[in-house]
């Protein structure tokens, strides 16, 4: 005989299904990696390091910068779902900068529904759908896509396509086109979120496991960095995005107290950002585009001072809600996104092993 359940009883039962579904949908949509994601890719980088011969140390470029000119701002186009990815897509559309492109990376069984999203917001000549099949995880685009560096004192800017710890085939096609002249493929696993870089060439990192044990050589000689610093993991998953944010005329924005002394004996002019404790939320996980920043939001005071900090430095401020995002993803906008500078666009997108549509 069957017991009739009371509704007491119901609704715990609901209830602790929706947190076994909440707990497995944040799992697996979360940014940091899993213990064995990090395995795979400290013995894929171990071997790289053991097989490959030094790299030559080129001086000539540098990494693109924080706040340089772009041209193309990348994301995934699916918002599977989330209130906060969907308005981070419409946040960005409405404001893009009117010299900029929106590159959409999705799979092409959902490329008809990310154009008809996008529609609503942006003309149609100012955004692309780039597909592909079974590109796997796009999500994190900073970590996931290639890394932009100009390769040389001109301005050229060539794309470093690393490994990605998660399945991501775009990278293999990018492996497939070596022979672009926008690509340069390298074996080796690494995240772009860990990676910023001043006008003078500085470089500076979390030495977090996010680095996945890749010495201070390969910066100098694949992403043409000038000099190395590596910062202490003391917050968040350990990417440099979450610490600290680059501006022009030797300023650096840095939510770590710790990091201050460092950077003003390298000669740096330090503002500090708001740190919201004891947590993923950051506010340094912004993106500037041209003269605007898009920065994180979580409905609190210290949203007004990390806007004011911004605003202190010449920026507009535009807030795009990120408490999901930062809490349960471990991300937020930066880390979300990738900007191109101006390059040829069908190089770009060859070089992503990508189809496009308007």
């Amino acid at each position: 005989m069957l017991r009739r359940l009371s509704t007491g009883t119901i609704t715990v039962v609901l209830s602790l299904a929706a947190s076994l579904f909440s707990i497995q949908t944040q799992a697996a949509t979360s940014k940091e990696q899993t213990a064995e994601e990090l395995a795979r890719a400290l013995k894929i980088n171990q071997q790289y390091l053991t097989q490959s011969s030094p790299l030559a140390i080129d001086r000539d470029g540098q990494p693109v910068l924080e706040t340089d000119r772009f041209r193309f701002l990348l994301m995934k186009g699916d918002d599977d779902g989330d209130r906060e990815l969907m308005d981070m897509h419409r946040t960005f559309a409405q404001n893009l900068p009117s010299d900029m492109i929106l590159v959409l990376v999705t799979e092409k069984y959902s490329a008809s529904s990310v154009q008809a999203k996008f529609s609503k917001w942006l003309p149609k000549d100012r955004f692309i759908i780039a597909s592909g099949s079974n590109i796997g995880d796009a999500s994190w685009g900073r970590d996931s896509y290639p890394y932009p560096v100009y390769k040389d004192s001109v301005g050229n800017v060539e794309l470093i396509a690393h490994e990605y710890y998660r399945s991501f085939s775009g990278q293999k096609l990018i492996s497939d086109a070596v022979s672009s002249k926008n690509t340069a493929h390298h074996s080796f696993v690494y995240v772009g979120g860990n990676l910023q870089a001043a006008e003078n060439g500085d470089c500076f990192i979390v030495d977090s496991r996010r680095t996945f044990g890749l010495p201070d050589s390969q910066f100098l000689s694949v992403f043409r960095c000038k000099t190395i610093t590596r910062f202490p993991h003391l917050v968040g998953i350990g990417d440099v995005d979450e610490v600290l944010k680059i501006l022009p005329n030797n300023v650096m924005l840095t939510n770590q107290k710790s990091y201050k002394a460092k950077l003003e004996s390298m000669g740096y002019s330090v503002v500090m950002l708001p740190e919201v404790k004891d947590s993923y939320r950051t506010y340094a996980n912004s993106v500037i585009l041209n003269d605007t920043v898009f920065m994180p939001t979580y409905g609190g005071a210290l949203d007004i001072e990390a806007t004011k900090v911004y605003e202190s430095m010449g920026y507009k401020v535009i807030g795009i809600r990120s408490n999901g995002l930062s809490d349960y993803r471990h991300g937020s906008i930066h880390c979300l996104t990738m900007t191109y500078p101006d390059m040829d666009l069908r190089g770009l997108l060859s070089s992503l092993g990508l189809s496009t549509s308007r």
